[in-house]
C-alpha cells in the first residue's frame, strides 16, 4: 500500500498542471478508502446526522496526522554505525612516528589562556637573519612529489580507463557473426487489424505513461528541432568565423558556425521485447510493455523512426542451429490447465501426467498428427530442478472406436521431434500460476459476451427457419 501511494506522490509532486495533482489526490484516495471506509463506520455508529459525523471525521483524521508528524523526542536508538577500525601494532607505530615528526616541527605557541579582553603590548621590533638557513624540515621536497604522484597516478588510470573503453568498442565494432544465424526459420506475426478489446486497454493504461514519455520530450525536443532547422551557433571559444559584434564581451566567446539543416534523422530505434517465459517472473513483461508505450510515444512525437518487436521461442539447439535444431508444440485445455496447477501449486510429490492427442487429416498413407505432453515432479532432495516437462510431435494411424472417436494405433507413433525443460518449483508455479490468472481473466471478462452473442445467433437461426416454414406451408 504504501509503495502504491509513493508511485503516485512522486509523479505529481513537481507537476505544474493542477489537473495532475487532482488526479493524485483522487488516486491515493482510491488507494486508501479501504481504511477510511473502516474508521468512518466507526465515527457513523457515535454521529447523530451527517453534518456531525463529517465534523467528527475531520476532527480525527487531523488528529491522526498531527500525532503521525509529531517533533521526534529524542529518546529513540542511534543508529548503529560502522566499527571502529582496529589497528594492528605496525599500523599504529606507523602514525605515533608521523605525529612525533609533526610535533618535532612545532614550537613557540602560545599557550591556551581564557581572556576577556584584547591587550596590546608597546613596542616592537621588526629584525632580519641573512643567515637563515631554513626550519630543518628536510621532507617538504618528497611531500610534494608524494602529492604529485597521487595526481598524475589518478590521471593514468582515467586515460588508461578510457583508452581500454574505445579499444573494446573498436574490437567489438569488428565482430562478425558470419552465417550463425543461417538456415534459421524465422516466423514472423503482425495483426492486420488491431482488435476494438486491445485498443480500450492501451486507452486506460495508457494516459500516465504517455506523461512520462512528454516530459523525456520536453527535454530533447528544442535540440532536435534546431539540429532539423540549422541556423547559426555562437558563443564558440574557437573556430574559423569571428563574430564581430560580441568583441566587446571580454570572454573570449567571439566565434560561430552555421549549421546547415538535417532533414534525414540521425538516429532509428528498434526496441526488441524478450516475451519468453522467464519474463513472466517478477512483472518484468508488464514493465516491458510499459517501457515500450513510452519509448514508442517518444520517438513517434519527435520524428524518430521506431520499430517495436516481441520476441519468443522454444528451440533446442543442443544439436546445432539450421536444419538440426529442434521444435515441439503442443496445445493445453483450460481445464487441463487448471488440474495441473493445482497438483504443482500442492507440489504433490511423484505426480505424472500424460496425454497424447491425434488429430488432422490422414496423409496418404493414413498416418495422421501426434502430439504427447508429459509432466512429472521427482525428488526435490536429490534434483535441484524437481519438475520435468516433455513435449514430442510425431505421426501415427489413426483408428476410430465405437462411439465415432479417433484413437491411436498401437505401435504406430513416429517421433519427428521432441523437446524437454527441467525446472524448479519456484519457476513452474509462476508459469501455471500466470497461465490460470489469465484463463480465469479471460472467461469472465471475454465468456459472457460470447454466450450472449451465441445466444442471439441461436435465435435469429431458430427465427429463420420458422419463417423459412411458414413460408413453405
Amino acid at each position: 500500500m504504501l509503495y502504491d501511494c509513493l508511485s503516485v506522490i512522486d509523479a505529481a509532486l513537481y507537476d505544474d498542471d493542477g489537473r495532475v495533482r487532482f488526479d493524485a489526490a483522487n488516486r491515493l484516495l482510491i488507494h486508501l478508502w479501504p481504511y477510511l471506509k473502516e474508521l468512518r463506520d466507526k465515527i457513523a455508529k457515535e454521529a447523530a446526522t451527517e453534518s456531525e459525523l463529517a465534523e467528527k471525521l475531520d476532527k480525527t483524521l487531523a488528529e491522526e496526522i498531527a500525532s503521525l508528524g509529531a517533533v521526534p523526542s529524542g529518546k529513540g536508538k542511534p543508529v548503529p554505525g560502522k566499527r571502529e577500525k582496529t589497528l594492528t601494532p605496525e599500523e599504529l607505530e606507523e602514525l605515533c612516528k608521523t605525529a612525533r615528526e609533526v610535533l618535532a616541527e612545532e614550537g613557540g605557541r602560545i599557550a591556551l589562556t581564557e581572556t576577556e579582553s584584547i591587550s596590546t603590548g608597546e613596542g616592537g621590533i621588526v629584525t632580519v637573519d641573512h643567515a637563515y638557513a631554513g626550519a630543518g624540515y628536510d621532507k617538504a621536497a618528497a611531500d610534494i612529489e608524494r602529492v604529485l604522484g597521487k595526481l598524475a597516478e589518478t590521471r593514468v588510470c582515467a586515460e588508461a580507463e578510457a583508452d581500454l573503453a574505445h579499444e573494446l568498442q573498436d574490437f567489438s565494432d569488428h565482430i562478425r557473426y558470419g552465417d550463425a544465424h543461417k538456415g534459421v526459420n524465422i516466423e514472423i506475426d503482425r495483426m492486420a487489424k488491431v482488435p476494438e478489446k486491445l485498443v480500450e486497454q492501451y486507452d486506460r493504461v495508457a494516459p500516465p505513461l504517455l506523461k512520462i514519455s512528454r516530459r523525456l520530450q520536453k527535454q530533447v525536443h528544442q535540440v532536435l528541432q534546431d539540429q532539423r532547422r540549422g541556423g547559426r551557433e555562437t558563443g564558440l571559444l574557437m573556430g574559423r568565423r569571428l563574430l564581430t559584434r560580441t568583441l566587446y564581451h571580454a570572454d573570449g566567446r567571439y566565434f560561430y558556425k552555421n549549421r546547415l539543416p538535417q532533414e534525414l534523422p540521425e538516429l532509428a530505434v528498434a526496441l526488441l521485447v524478450d516475451e519468453s517465459g522467464s519474463m513472466s517472473c517478477a512483472d518484468r513483461i508488464t514493465k516491458a510493455r510499459a517501457a515500450s508505450i513510452i519509448v514508442y510515444d517518444f520517438c513517434r512525437c519527435l520524428g524518430i523512426p521506431i520499430l517495436v518487436l516481441g520476441h519468443i521461442t522454444m528451440l533446442d539447439y543442443s544439436g546445432g542451429t539450421g536444419d538440426s535444431e529442434i521444435t515441439a508444440r503442443a496445445n493445453l485445455s483450460p481445464d487441463t490447465v487448471l488440474y495441473l496447477f493445482e497438483h504443482i501449486r500442492t507440489n504433490e510429490m511423484w505426480f505424472n501426467y500424460t496425454e497424447d492427442k491425434i488429430f488432422g487429416e490422414p496423409d496418404a498413407d493414413g498416418r495422421m498428427q501426434v502430439t504427447k505432453f508429459r509432466v512429472a515432479h521427482g525428488d526435490p532432495s536429490k534434483r535441484k530442478l524437481p519438475w520435468y516437462i516433455e513435449i514430442a510431435n510425431g505421426t501415427g494411424i489413426g483408428q476410430k472406436n465405437k462411439v465415432g472417436g479417433t484413437y491411436m494405433q498401437a505401435g504406430s507413433f513416429a517421433e519427428l521431434s521432441k523437446v524437454f525443460i527441467n525446472l524448479s518449483d519456484k519457476d513452474i508455479f509462476l508459469l501455471f500460476s500466470r497461465t490460470a490468472r489469465y484463463i480465469a481473466a479471460w472467461e469472465a471478462a471475454v465468456c459472457p459476451a460470447l454466450v450472449s452473442r451465441g445466444h442471439k445467433a441461436i435465435q435469429a437461426n431458430i427465427q429463420r427457419r420458422l419463417k423459412g416454414a411458414v413460408h413453405g406451408q
